[in-house]
C-alpha cells in the first residue's frame, strides 16, 4: 500500500506522553506510511521529562527527578519538533468580554 500524502490527527494529545502506547504508533512511519503528518490539538501536552517521576499519562504526574531510563519514558512531549514537527499555526485564545 503506498503511504498516505497527508494523515490528520485531530485530538493529537490524546498521543502525546509515553511513546509504548499504542495510540503513538501514529508516529511510526514504518507502521504507518505518511509523506506528511498534520497533528491538532486545542490542549496541547508539554512535558519536562527530568522533572516528571511518574508517567505523562496519569492524571496528576508527581514532579520529582526520575532515575535513570525513567525521564525517557515521558519524553514524547508536544513540544518535541522531531515527533511533531514544526508549529505552523497556534489560534489565540478569544479576549473575554
Amino acid at each position: 500500500m503506498p503511504p498516505f500524502d497527508l494523515a490528520i490527527m485531530d485530538e493529537a494529545h490524546c498521543i502525546a506522553g509515553r511513546p509504548d502506547r499504542k495510540w503513538a504508533a501514529v508516529h511510526d512511519n514504518p507502521r504507518i506510511r505518511a509523506d506528511r503528518r498534520l497533528y491538532m490539538t486545542s490542549t496541547p501536552r508539554i512535558f519536562a521529562a527530568p522533572d516528571l517521576a511518574e508517567s505523562a499519562d496519569t492524571t496528576r504526574p508527581r514532579r520529582r527527578t526520575p532515575t535513570g531510563p525513567a525521564a525517557d519514558l515521558f519524553a514524547n512531549s508536544m513540544n518535541n519538533k522531531q515527533v511533531y514537527g514544526k508549529k505552523i499555526f497556534e489560534y489565540p485564545p478569544r479576549p473575554g468580554p
